[in-house]
């Protein structure tokens, strides 16, 4: 194996199967998302995870992070998956770190 460190964006492959690793680093640990640019989904690692009551999210603040890396990288997300998540919007986990801010309770990923 090649290790690499993942200090800033890193391109791996090209076209179709690219992929682009990005460290987190408003992250409350050390954490890195993987983007794959032709398909718009973000995959998140352990960041967001669907594991809460009723199907929710769970650590609204790792959703923020990864809210706001996305936004300072300005990545035009549609999907994301993780560890332990299936394709969902990403316009849930916007709206579940909307309404963690507002003090309301978070949406559910799936019925």
């Amino acid at each position: 194996p090649k290790l690499l460190p993942v200090s800033k964006p890193t391109t791996i492959g090209s076209g179709p199967n690219k992929i682009v690793l990005y460290p987190v680093r408003s992250a409350t640990g050390q954490m890195m998302m993987t983007w794959f640019p032709e398909s718009h989904i973000l995959y998140t690692a352990e960041m967001a995870q669907p594991l809460g009551p009723n199907h929710t999210f769970l650590f609204p603040q790792s959703l923020w992070e990864l809210m706001e890396s996305v936004k300072s990288n300005q990545l035009p997300v549609e999907k994301i998956i993780g560890m332990h998540m299936s394709s969902t919007q990403w316009s849930l986990l916007v709206k579940t770190v909307d309404a963690a801010v507002a003090g309301e309770p978070p949406p559910k990923i799936h019925d």
